[in-house]
């Protein structure tokens, strides 16, 4: 399982800058105001790492009246295995 040293190396990569962490176009989480954003389907999986974060997104999205699916798959363990080494099978 990543470490929180391993997902801030990976979100280093994802918004290099510093300003870009709090940015809300990099992570929507961030917004103050939520206006004139379309549908979300957000997906998530039991073991994901960012779980917590999306469902409170999914959250904000529905109180601001906004229509916003969330779904968390329980038995998809092995897609996070198999997604981590996709992903770094280039290192």
């Amino acid at each position: 399982m990543p470490s929180r040293a391993n997902m801030q190396e990976m979100f280093g990569h994802y918004a290099p800058r510093e300003a870009d962490a709090h940015n809300p176009l990099v992570c929507p989480l961030n917004s103050e105001d939520l206006t004139g954003l379309p549908p979300a389907l957000i997906l998530t999986a039991e073991k994901d790492l960012l779980r917590d974060e999306a469902e409170e997104y999914a959250l904000r999205l529905q109180a601001a009246g906004y229509e916003a699916s969330l779904s968390t798959a329980n038995y998809f363990l092995w897609m996070l295995h198999a997604g981590y080494r996709a992903c770094f099978s280039f290192l």
